[in-house]
């Protein structure tokens, strides 16, 4: 599986164990307030951040979603929080439709500079 940083690169050879992160949730712990509430992208964004910082995890996988999004677009919007603030592999689960399956791959092309 590749990375958007080489370095960060797994091989699935049955002799490596990666860690990943995991969630899509829709609620979070707001770290200022103590309280639950909805997720927003930013959230997303942070803990990017955060798995990117960790040598312990090989995969990040957005542990929520961005409620602040519409609904519609709003895995476009997971994976640009997602992208935009880790190096590592990037996974996600999520995705509604084909026409949304091509959009993710355009914009992880954009990142990498192509297809290819």
């Amino acid at each position: 599986m590749y990375a958007r940083n080489p370095k960060y690169n797994m091989k699935l050879d049955g002799r490596h164990v990666y860690i990943c992160t995991d969630g899509n949730g829709t609620k979070t712990i707001d770290l200022e307030t103590g309280r639950r509430r909805p997720s927003i992208k930013d959230d997303i964004a942070k803990s990017a951040v955060i798995a990117d910082a960790l040598d312990t995890v090989h995969v990040y996988w957005p542990m929520v979603s961005s409620q602040d999004t519409p609904p519609h677009v709003r895995h476009l919007h997971d994976l640009e929080a997602s992208l935009a603030n880790t190096e590592k592999h990037a996974q996600f689960e999520t995705t509604m439709s084909p026409e949304e399956a091509k959009y993710q791959i355009d914009m992880a092309a954009a990142v990498v500079g192509g297809k290819k």
